[in-house]
């Protein structure tokens, strides 16, 4: 493919370059996880090891539940399952 700009002589140039190819990423999904991830402190321990493995904004839970629900968009279960254990917690999947 080419691309074409006028250079500062006034000239027309033309560039040739290669558009990448998109990478192929694996599909994401959305996991629910029963935890023991009780409160805001707990919350607090876990951000910075879920944010690593799957990216921040990426992961929620809700302490209101019985079962402490996370709710995370991954590719992997056990990514997952590493980062709350990496973090001194227990993660078990509901779906």
């Amino acid at each position: 493919m080419y691309k074409y700009f006028v250079a500062s002589d006034g000239d027309l140039c033309q560039v040739n370059y290669v558009i990448p190819e998109k990478k192929s990423s694996k599909t994401m999904e959305v996991l629910k996880f029963k935890t023991n991830i009780k409160c805001g402190s707990c919350i607090s321990t876990v951000t910075p090891f879920l944010n690593e493995a799957v990216g921040e904004g990426r992961w929620q839970v809700d302490v209101q539940t019985p079962d402490k629900v996370l709710t995370v968009e991954a590719s992997n279960i056990s990514i997952v399952k590493q980062a709350i254990e990496k973090a001194g917690y227990k993660a078990e999947p509901l779906n």
